[in-house]
C-alpha cells in the first residue's frame, strides 16, 4: 500500500482511529508524525483509553504539543507516588523506597492515584479548539454495571464535561479507580473496542488508520479494504512503563512502522531504505534458491504413498483430498506462515531474504529504533557467519554462533523437521541465512 492511494482531503472522510495501551501510547506519536510526512489529511480522530488523549490533542491542533509532552513524561506525572511498570527488575530494587506509598495510596484511591492525569487533562485539553477544528472527534468509555458502550463525539461535549470523558475513557480498572459522572460509573473504554474502529464508521469515515498498540492485536476489519490497521513490529513494553528510553524507543518504533506499512521503507522488523533494483533482484534470487532447495528436502524424503490408499480408487484419487489435508511441505509452509508481514497474504521472496537478515541483526542486539542499509548489513552477516559454510572457527562476538552452526548442519544433512522451529528459534532462521550467504558466494552476487 502506497501513501498516495489513500492522500485525501477532510472532505473524503478519511479517519484516525488511535488505540489504547496507556505508556504504549507513545507509539502514536511517532506514527502519527510519520503520517503527516505522508501527507495524509483526516477528517475524524476516534480514540480510547491513551488514544483519546492523544487524538484529542491531534484534532484541537496540538500534536507538537503532544509530542514535547510525550519527550518529557515521567511516572509521577500519570500517577502519584507512582512506580513504572517494567521488567527491568533492577529499577525495583533501586526504587525499594517508594513501594510501601504506592501500595497505601492504591488502597486509600481503590486504585492507582491519578490525580496527576488529570491535571496533564486539564492543562492539556483545550474545548475552544476542539470546537472550532475542522475535524470531529469521538471517544468510547464503558459504563459499569451495565456494561454498556458510552460514546462521545464533538457535538455532544461541552467545556465542563470534555476533560472528564476523556479520563473516563483512560481509567483503566482496576490500575486506576472507577471514574463517576453525573452519578454514573465509567472505566476505560477499551475493555469494550480497544481499537474503535466501528465508531469512525458511525460518524461518517469513508476509510479507516487504524493505530493499535499490541503487536498481536487483531480486529474483524484486518481483511477489510477500507482499513488499514498499523500495529507494532515488536513488543512496546508494559502499559505502565513511562522511562525516558521505553517512550523514546516506542515513539521511533511507531514512526518506522509506518513509514514501512505504507511501503515508504523495506524490512519488517527492522527498517531499511527502500531496495534498489539491484538489491531487490539479488534478495529474490536468493530467497528463490532457498525456497526451491528446502521444498525439494521436504518433497525428496517424504515416505511413498501408502498402498492402502489405493484401495480407495480413482474418485478418491481425482479430488486431491489428501493433499489438501496433509501437506507435504509443512517446514516450509510453517516457515513462510512465521514470517509473512501483518495485513499480508504471503510474503514475498524479496522480503523473505530481508526476513532472514533480520534474524542476524536480531541476535546481534541491532539497535531497532535505527535505519539501515540492506545490502551494508548483507555484507557484515557475510562476513560474520562465513564460519559456517567454511568451517572456520565461530565467531566469538555471536553468543549462539554453535547452535546456529548445529541447525545447518541438520538443515543440510536431514529433512527439514517443523520441530527445529521450537528447538533453534531465531537461531534457525540464521541457519538459513547461512545457506543463502553460502548460495550467494558461489553465484559471486554483489
Amino acid at each position: 500500500m502506497h501513501a498516495q492511494n489513500l492522500s485525501s482531503s477532510p472532505t473524503q472522510n478519511l479517519a484516525l482511529v488511535l488505540g489504547g495501551g496507556g505508556s504504549k501510547g507513545a507509539y502514536q506519536v511517532g506514527a502519527y508524525r510519520a503520517l503527516s510526512e505522508l501527507g495524509f489529511c483526516f477528517s475524524l480522530v476516534t480514540g480510547v483509553s491513551i488514544g483519546a488523549l492523544n487524538g484529542a490533542m491531534i484534532v484541537q491542533g496540538d500534536f507538537d504539543k503532544a509530542s514535547a509532552l510525550w519527550q518529557n513524561l515521567a511516572i509521577d506525572q500519570i500517577i502519584d507516588k507512582g512506580l513504572n511498570l517494567t521488567t527491568d527488575l533492577d529499577y525495583y530494587f533501586s526504587n525499594a523506597q517508594k513501594l510501601l506509598p504506592f501500595l497505601k495510596a492504591y488502597t486509600k484511591n481503590k486504585g492507582m492515584d491519578t490525580s496527576p492525569l488529570w491535571k496533564i487533562i486539564t492543562t492539556h485539553l483545550d474545548y475552544a479548539k476542539l470546537a472550532h477544528s475542522k475535524l470531529d472527534f469521538g471517544l468510547l468509555c464503558l459504563e459499569i454495571p451495565s456494561f454498556q458502550a458510552c460514546e462521545q463525539t464533538k457535538a455532544s461535549l461541552t467545556k465542563e464535561s470534555f476533560p472528564h470523558w476523556v479520563m473516563a475513557s483512560a481509567s483503566c480498572f482496576p490500575a486506576f479507580p472507577i471514574y463517576e459522572i453525573s452519578g454514573k460509573s465509567y472505566i476505560d473504554g477499551g475493555y469494550y473496542d480497544n481499537l474503535p474502529i466501528d465508531l469512525a464508521f458511525k460518524m461518517g469515515a469513508q476509510q479507516v488508520i487504524a493505530i493499535s498498540l499490541h503487536s498481536d492485536f487483531a480486529t474483524k476489519y484486518d481483511s477489510n479494504p477500507l482499513v488499514h490497521h498499523i500495529r507494532p513490529s515488536r513488543h512496546l513494553g508494559t502499559m505502565l512503563d513511562f522511562s525516558h528510553d521505553s517512550i523514546t524507543r516506542n515513539i521511533a518504533l511507531g514512526y518506522l512502522d509506518t513509514k514501512r506499512y505504507f511501503g515508504k521503507l523495506a524490512g519488517l522488523r527492522f527498517a531499511f531504505t527502500p531496495l534498489d533494483e539491484v538489491d531487490s533482484s539479488t534478495f529474490s534470487t536468493l530467497s528463490s534458491k532457498l525456497l526451491t532447495s528446502l521444498l525439494a528436502k521436504e518433497l525428496d524424503k517424504n515416505a511413498p504413498t501408502s498402498t492402502a490408499l489405493a484401495r480407495f480408487g480413482t474418485q478418491l484419487a481425482s479430488t486431491g483430498i489428501i493433499s489438501k489435508i496433509t501437506s507435504t511441505t509443512p517446514f516450509c509452509d510453517m516457515l513462510l506462515s512465521v514470517l509473512k508481514p501483518h495485513n499480508a497474504p504471503r510474503i514475498s521472496l524479496e522480503q523473505l531474504t530481508l526476513a532472514l537478515l533480520e534474524s542476524y541483526m536480531q541476535l546481534m542486539d541491532y539497535d531497532e529504533t535505527k535505519l539501515y542499509n540492506a545490502r551494508e548489513v548483507f555484507t557484515q552477516a557475510k562476513r560474520d557467519l562465513a564460519y559456517i559454510a567454511q568451517g572456520t572457527a565461530p565467531i566469538s562476538k555471536l553468543d549462539s554462533s554453535q547452535e546456529i552452526k548445529r541447525a545447518y548442519t541438520l538443515l543440510q544433512e536431514k529433512k527439514p523437521d517443523i520441530s527445529l522451529f521450537d528447538e533453534f528459534g531465531e537461531k534457525l532462521l540464521c541457519a538459513m541465512l547461512a545457506f543463502v550467504l553460502a548460495y550467494e558466494e558461489s553465484a559471486r552476487i554483489y
